[in-house]
């Protein structure tokens, strides 16, 4: 009898273990790798709202080197209210070793930066060797650095609104010397897309349509 009764349990731990995962596919963003490519495709979740799947390299790689920019630069700012909002809470300060001095970042630093890239991509690419774009990466360098080393921690979505202006930045300074140069504006869209999702910032169904305006380019 206790045989039977524990079968029974394990059936029904199994069971409500695999509702909980299908749950979660219709309503989350599903990452499946399929080789080196990324696609993007959209549903319906069990509410009625609009879901999409996304994966590494996705569609936008394809758009206009400018337009792709653009993308990254809108999206950033759209996330930028989350680390707005972190820098409100608190100062951010950080240490590269317990007995350094105490470095403190910028709380405009991610404003200045978006704005600066955007005041010059209207039409075209920046230039690479551009003074004040220059000075805004290497504003974001020592911070990075931070990070990656453990130094400084942050919530999920603030790291991931960091990380995209940085790798936006990034591909302007390395434009004329790295080929794959695009690459870092496509981690930065994942980036700022992730941050949004996660940080409940737009719906899914929102930031699908944002990204729609974008694909009807191609």
């Amino acid at each position: 009898m206790n045989t039977v009764i524990i079968i029974m349990l394990i059936a029904l731990v199994i069971f409500l273990a695999w509702q909980q995962i299908r749950s979660r596919k219709q309503v989350g963003l599903v990452n499946e790798v399929q080789g080196n490519a990324m696609v993007v495709t959209q549903g319906i979740t069990t509410n009625g709202e609009q879901y999409i799947n996304m994966l590494e390299d996705v569609w936008w790689k394809s758009l206009d080197e400018v337009d792709q920019l653009n993308l990254a630069l809108n999206l950033v700012w759209k996330a930028l209210p989350v680390w707005e909002k972190y820098n409100e809470a608190q100062q951010i300060i950080y240490r590269n070793s317990s007995t350094g001095p105490v470095h403190k970042i910028d709380a405009q630093l991610l404003k200045t930066a978006i704005e600066e890239m955007q005041l010059h991509s209207r039409l075209q690419y920046p230039a690479s060797d551009h003074k004040k774009i220059n000075q805004c990466y290497n504003n974001f360098v020592s911070p990075v650095l931070a990070l990656q080393d453990g130094a400084w921690s942050a919530p999920y979505p603030v790291k991931k609104v960091f990380l995209a202006v940085y790798n936006i930045l990034k591909s302007i300074l390395e434009k004329n010397s790295v080929p794959g140069f695009q690459n870092y504006l496509a981690a930065a869209i994942n980036q700022s897309i992730d941050c949004l999702e996660v940080s409940k910032s737009y719906s899914l169904s929102e930031i699908a349509v944002f990204l729609e305006s974008y694909k009807g380019r191609l």
